[in-house]
């Protein structure tokens, strides 16, 4: 099997399905010898923020000496993104491999009655038998959707359990309210693990969270925001000191700090469970962290910035960044979403911020139409176009830019790789 076939095979799967739960993974899991026993994890769900904060832990946990092993999702520009080892993509051969000797597991399930895997559900299984081989001391795993079923919550080896902002989204699996989120979300806390929340959580998540703690005797952190001083901000990131430790945080928004600082007590709890983490390696791995697609700037003139932001709560962020670092500017959005996402009160946010409004397609079959994003965007921007194939849609946005505009794209992280081939490559 080739590389491509191999992608070709998991991509594949994409449409297979099922009712959620954890018995096909356990199943398949358990088949590959539980190779998600064999690591320490931490585990992280929330709504937002999770790939940074994922990211940032991994950095950090590097730095202090320790093999890392790093599962995300969804990718921005290359697939082996979602699956690393000590900063490293993993190898198109180890992927080919590990898929290769996972196949035959696959077909003995359906053999035996079994739905086919999901894609997410053999990605996630690769990645666990990935970091075993390679012996992780580690590995940082961020959930998919919610937690308690999610299939990464087929690990029990979790030292630390945390949960980034949690706001409204994929209502129809969760629950529509905070409350049922949180719930969910709180299914990823084992017995006796140590949790972590991103500070300023909303009050009913924080209560469901605190409750499954108490049951479940994991202790729980929060970060204080009133133990911060910010001594700069700008996108670049931000310099702040936390509990009198400097730290340079190189993704820029406030929300950002807040995932820092959650960092730095994932960091603590390993410490207070017997893990050596200096000090120094906490600030070292978060000022070397590396986030594609987060308020990202790819070219200065005119100025161009990629958020990948795909819901209200990540798109409420992205506009404070605007508000508080680009007000006064002429202002260019580029924006494609999915149609299972409320994606009208995104665009009416963004809209109304904008001098000229962009519709465009994120590229998948779950894309809203461009026509249809165009026609909310009127309501909020007098300037509006829209095209359904997203690099045009960025070629049309240079040529109505002038030096100072900024010209912003939005609205999934699958914008993020076609854009960017465009706005960096002028």
């Amino acid at each position: 099997m080739t590389y491509r076939e191999a992608l070709t095979y998991i991509e594949s799967t994409v449409t297979f399905g099922g009712k959620p739960g954890l018995r096909r993974i356990r199943a398949l899991c358990e088949l590959m010898g539980n190779p998600q026993d064999k690591v320490r994890v931490i585990h992280i769900t929330g709504t937002n923020g999770k790939g940074s904060t994922a990211a940032m832990t991994a950095s950090v946990l590097r730095q202090a000496g320790y093999h890392v092993g790093l599962f995300v999702s969804p990718y921005v520009d290359d697939f082996r993104e979602r699956i690393q080892f000590d900063g490293e993509l993993i190898p198109r051969e180890d992927l080919v491999r590990e898929l290769e000797e996972m196949i035959p597991y696959v077909n003995y399930l359906r053999e035996q009655g079994f739905l086919h895997p999901t894609q997410f559900e053999m990605e996630t299984a690769m990645a666990f038998a990935y970091f075993a081989r390679k012996q992780c001391d580690f590995a940082v795993v961020e959930a998919g959707v919610g937690g308690l079923v999610d299939c990464t919550n087929v690990v029990k080896t979790t030292e630390v359990a945390v949960l980034t902002s949690i706001s409204l989204d994929h209502t129809a699996v969760l629950g529509p309210t905070i409350a049922d989120i949180a719930l969910d979300k709180s299914g990823i806390i084992k017995d006796g693990c140590d949790t972590v929340i991103t500070p300023l959580q909303p009050e009913e998540a924080k209560t469901v969270i605190e409750t499954a703690c108490r049951e479940r005797h994991a202790r729980l952190t929060v970060p204080d925001m009133g133990r911060v001083m910010v001594q700069s901000r700008a996108l670049s990131g931000s310099q702040v000191i936390y509990d009198g430790e400097e730290l340079y945080i190189p993704l820029a928004g406030e929300y950002q700090i807040r995932n820092a600082v959650t960092v730095v007590e994932i960091c603590r709890a390993l410490q207070r469970r017997g893990f050596a983490i200096p000090k120094e390696a906490i600030a070292k791995g978060i000022s070397m962290t590396r986030m594609p697609g987060r308020f990202e700037t790819v070219r200065n003139t005119p100025l161009c910035i990629l958020d990948g932001g795909h819901n209200p709560g990540a798109v409420e962020a992205l506009c404070r960044n605007l508000d508080e670092s680009l007000r006064g500017r002429r202002l260019i959005a580029i924006m494609g979403m999915f149609a299972d996402k409320d994606f009208m009160s995104c665009v009416k946010n963004v809209a109304s911020r904008a001098d000229v409004f962009i519709a465009t397609s994120s590229g998948q079959p779950r894309s809203q139409e461009a026509r249809t994003l165009a026609g909310i965007a009127k309501r909020d921007c007098h300037e509006v176009y829209w095209n359904p194939d997203i690099e045009t849609a960025a070629r049309i946005a240079l040529s109505l830019a002038s030096y100072g505009d900024v010209i912003l794209v939005c609205g999934s992280i699958y914008n993020i790789a076609p854009a960017r081939a465009v706005l960096a490559a002028q």
